[in-house]
């Protein structure tokens, strides 16, 4: 799983999830994040399982530039 394969994973990343993701949980976005020490976590609210919004994409490229 995602969890047991990012645990030791050096490289930054940005995980993002939504609360109202009913195809896959929450819960598993925040166990991924947890796992993965370098990485950070976006929580939307209202995007569902697509995740399409300008807000979240000013954050994922402002996580590139950084």
């Amino acid at each position: 799983n995602a969890s047991d394969f990012l645990k030791d994973c050096t490289i930054r990343g940005i995980v993002a999830h939504d609360q109202k993701d009913y195809m896959v949980l929450v819960e598993e976005g925040k166990k991924i994040a947890n796992s993965w020490k370098t990485s950070e976590l976006v929580i939307t609210n209202g995007l569902g399982h697509s995740m399409h919004d300008d807000n979240l994409y000013e954050k994922i490229v402002a996580f590139i530039e950084s």
